[in-house]
């Protein structure tokens, strides 16, 4: 008997995910400024931003849910540019692993292709 795997919406926008996730650092005197960025392909605006996306921190096998995830669309189709801010990924200020998914009704995609990560906590000169 022949099986099928159903890979969900979420699941295959991971792939552009892994392929493109970079940590941009635009400034390192204004944390609330730094946020990770990634690509995600999707079927609809609405449908990306209902995604559950989760962070992985170093060996941690729990994920913890990631608020304030914003994705808008490029010129390209089913293409949407998401980014957070790094602090909402409630990292301590050290040397970090991190891996990221996606979910739908469907369910939870691998973790993406872990990204390095030193976190600094930078206050402003006085």
């Amino acid at each position: 008997m022949a099986t099928t795997t159903t890979k969900s919406a979420a699941a295959v926008g991971l792939l552009a995910l892994i392929a493109s996730i970079s940590v941009l650092l635009n400034n390192l005197s204004k944390p609330e400024l730094t946020k990770v960025q990634w690509d995600q392909v999707d079927e609809s605006l609405e449908a990306v931003n209902s995604r559950i996306y989760k962070v992985y921190v170093d060996d941690n096998p729990i994920g913890q849910n990631i608020l304030g995830v914003t994705c808008v669309s490029t010129s390209e189709s089913m293409k949407f540019t998401c980014t957070v801010p790094l602090k909402n990924l409630n990292l301590t200020p050290a040397l970090h692993s991190i891996s990221f998914t996606v979910s739908d009704a469907l369910g939870e995609s691998g973790k993406s292709v872990p990204v390095e990560v030193n976190y600094l906590v930078v206050s402003e000169p006085k």
